[in-house]
């Protein structure tokens, strides 16, 4: 019988932090997202979003696989109250 991919599912997430200039401050996140099923090991493929890299939406790999999620740390309110 053929997986359905509706029980068991695995996902890894890279976050990458980058830079503008060699050595500076990180000033952009990423998370790059992939997953696949568990029972039988089919990746899966991000659809209806464009393919590239973008530092203001999500992007996709050329090969679908990959979902680049640009992202931006909170200060939790009772962190930013203790600088204060």
């Amino acid at each position: 019988m053929a997986c359905d991919h509706s029980k068991e599912h695995r996902s890894l997430v890279h976050v990458v932090a980058m830079n503008d200039t060699e050595g500076g401050p990180f000033t952009r996140w990423c998370a790059e997202i992939w997953i696949w099923c568990e029972e039988c090991g089919a990746r899966f493929r991000f659809v209806g979003v464009p393919l590239g890299l973008s530092a203001g939406q999500p992007t996709v790999s050329v090969d679908g696989y990959e979902l680049r999620v640009p992202m931006v740390p909170v200060v939790p309110p009772r962190v930013h109250e203790e600088m204060h």
